[in-house]
């Protein structure tokens, strides 16, 4: 059995900034790194520190360990409290040392052109480096896509799927196919319709796409050998050639799994190609490590079981909220019901309510998480407090996000910052949760999933709430109220509850309405 001291120092000199295990960290650790399960998943909220969880779990079984998040922007989190370990983004995220101006996905090598200063190239320099690192951190594109079309990269004795919630939409990402009308007039191919032979219109598409490669690649070589190449034909020339090789790839994946079971949405820009499930692709996520930890604040035995992990194969373990429930109240007044079919009837008492809740927050900072852009839009519309509204639906969101950051009692009004975004203390001191944020089912592959697979459905948009409640609340000294009117939400908590984490659970505040 593996020991685990009783200080992160004492487990490694790389961890000498951390000098004691918060609570449960120390726990954690041990029964992951002692796991006869082949998957670990780990349902933990913010301030419970999973990264140090996951980098400790590496270096106490000294496994080569693969981490992956979802954005680039928590790999330099992880580099920055990590920085012993090692990193590896896409190509387009590294300087080109052969000609100025361009990146390493620009590469001349994609036409197997010799490059000079191939073993100085940032990105081969930079992967060598993460190859040979014990611990190296990746996002779930580039694993996905490095890991399976190339051969480089040794099998992981770990790997730690991060934000492990949104592994099936990177998976679903990664295998759906994304065809657009732009494209297809490009290769001057007609656009088909709903009653023509997709099959056909494949096999056309795949032989069309490897004789556009050779014609680009042919001229890509006679410009790379003139004296002095043009860097923005180059680039014009690779970055055609890649998008191409991409999409050929996904054309062959097509023509070899399409059937009744995938899902294809024509629209006048882009036909879509997607599965209803991606459970019978995960080897692409789990074929390159012995041994799986899946971390999130949302994660429940149903996302294990999307994925396809088998029941026998998992373990499960729930953190509790480090933070007081008292310092992170989710007031529930039951007023309401949004339902689709009751949203006109509902909205004006809806901005009442939530009027009264900017009136009380006077002078604060907050969110107000509409689940759609038209609620958003009505919502600003009839508000009384629209001084202190900033819309942050479509373009608006990075432009809101700043002008949040800059106001004084500032509101960010919007559809999706429910994910990936902190406003800690001042920044965010309430937040409205204006409906259950269930998924769309216009459209068709939710449809498909919701008629197969209600629970799924359910857990869907009890993920989504969770997500957004902790968006607000980011450390132990930290406090915000959270409010739902919905009149449905205390149904689905009674009914779904493993779908809600307890330390959620513990912070409701049950309004009876007489």
């Amino acid at each position: 059995m593996i020991q685990i001291p009783d200080s992160p120092i004492l487990l490694s000199p790389h961890l000498s900034k951390f000098k004691k295990w918060r609570p449960n960290q120390k726990e954690a650790v041990e029964r992951i790194a002692n796991s006869d399960k082949r998957f670990f998943i780990l349902n933990a909220p913010t301030g419970v520190g999973k990264s140090l969880i996951a980098v400790a779990t590496a270096l106490a079984t000294g496994s080569k360990t693969y981490i992956v998040t979802y954005t680039k922007q928590l790999q330099d989190q992880y580099l920055r409290d990590f920085p012993f370990i090692a990193t590896i983004k896409g190509r387009k995220n590294y300087p080109c040392v052969y000609l100025e101006g361009l990146t390493a996905e620009d590469c001349i090598l994609q036409a197997k052109i010799p490059c000079p200063f191939k073993e100085e190239c940032p990105y081969r320099v930079a992967k060598a480096q993460a190859i040979a690192n014990q611990i190296s951190i990746h996002n779930y594109s580039y694993y996905l896509t490095a890991l399976n079309y190339t051969n480089e990269w040794p099998k992981a004795d770990l790997v730690v799927l991060d934000e492990a919630h949104l592994a099936e939409n990177a998976l679903l990402k990664f295998v759906e196919t994304r065809i657009s009308k732009k494209n297809l007039d490009k290769l001057f191919l007609p656009y088909p319709t709903p009653d023509d032979d997709v099959m056909d219109f494949l096999n056309t598409l795949e032989h069309t796409l490897t004789n556009r490669i050779e014609d680009l690649t042919d001229e890509l070589q006679y410009i790379a050998s003139t004296d002095n190449p043009d860097p923005d034909e180059v680039k014009e020339l690779t970055n055609l050639i890649e998008k191409y090789n991409n999409l050929r790839r996904k054309v062959i994946f097509l023509l070899a799994q399409l059937d009744d079971t995938w899902v294809i949405d024509y629209n006048p820009m882009r036909i879509v190609f997607k599965p209803t499930w991606v459970k019978e692709f995960n080897s692409y996520l789990f074929n390159h490590g012995e041994k799986f930890l899946l971390m999130s604040a949302t994660i429940t035995k149903k996302n294990a079981e999307v994925l396809g992990i088998p029941e026998d194969e998992m373990e499960y373990m729930e953190l509790p909220s480090p933070f007081p429930a008292e310092r992170r109240p989710l007031h529930f007044i039951p007023v309401v019901n949004m339902r689709h079919d009751n949203i006109k009837n509902a909205l004006p008492t809806l901005v009442k309510l939530i009027d009264k809740v900017l009136k009380k927050h006077e002078g604060q900072k907050g969110i107000i998480h509409t689940v759609n852009t038209e609620l958003a839009k009505q919502i600003f519309a009839l508000s009384e407090y629209k001084r202190r509204l900033i819309p942050a639906w479509g373009d608006k969101r990075e432009e809101a996000l700043k002008e949040h950051e800059k106001s004084k009692d500032g509101v960010i009004l919007s559809p999706s910052l429910d994910v990936g975004t902190d406003f800690k203390y001042d920044e965010g001191r309430f937040q409205i949760i204006v409906k259950l944020p269930f998924p769309d089912l216009s459209d068709e592959q939710t449809k498909k999933r919701f008629q197969q697979d209600k629970d799924w459905y359910i857990m869907e948009m009890a993920n989504r709430i969770v997500q957004a409640y902790g968006r607000t609340n980011r450390a132990e000294d930290d406090y915000s109220d959270t409010y739902i009117f919905d009149e449905r939400f205390w149904w689905y908590v009674k009914h779904y509850k493993e779908f809600f984490p307890e330390w959620f659970i513990e912070a409701i505040r049950y309004y009876r309405i007489r």
